[in-house]
């Protein structure tokens, strides 16, 4: 039975003896991003380092437009895992970095603006704080704050963690 509207009601009514199942299936399209994407994001989770490492590049085919103004860079976190204050606070004073915000499941990095083919990068210091199996990707994007339109996506997976030792 096809419904034609999702938000349609379906009503199931049975009688006598037994055993019955109904099983429903909802089928739908996500909306694509008209946009194309303008910068390329690279988030590296050093988990040995207990630090991430975030990095933004403009791609050659959005470099002849304006890069200028702030940018946003929210950085994803992982279930069971924190952003060190103290680091983000050192990472304000020197490079592009000007202003940070900590939620729950993420980290949003205001940056001044690329030039060119600039790469910005900022590093912070990460902690787990639990575990957790079956970690689902941290996502992450980047965008300029002044034409959000303009950005760019990361997704990083339990599996891609760099597991390097810092000497």
């Amino acid at each position: 039975l096809e419904l034609p509207d999702p938000a349609a009601t379906l009503n199931v009514t049975a009688s006598g003896a037994g055993t019955a199942l109904v099983v429903a299936e909802v089928v739908y399209n996500l909306e694509v991003d008209p946009n194309a994407p303008c910068y390329d994001l690279v988030v590296d989770w050093a988990v040995a380092a207990t630090r991430v490492t975030s990095c933004v590049v403009p791609r050659r085919d959005c470099v002849g437009q304006s890069l200028s103004g702030m940018f946003l860079m929210s950085v994803g976190l992982f279930t069971g895992w924190d952003a060190s204050m103290e680091s983000l606070r050192r990472a304000l004073s020197g490079g592009a970095l000007k202003r940070y915000e900590v939620d729950d499941r993420k980290v949003d990095l205001y940056l001044d603006g690329l030039g060119g083919d600039e790469r910005a990068c900022v590093e912070f210091g990460v902690a787990q704080s639990f575990n957790v199996r079956g970690l689902q990707p941290a996502v992450s994007e980047v965008f300029e704050y002044y034409a959000p339109e303009r950005g760019g996506k990361a997704q990083t997976k339990e599996s891609e963690f760099s597991i390097w030792e810092v000497s």
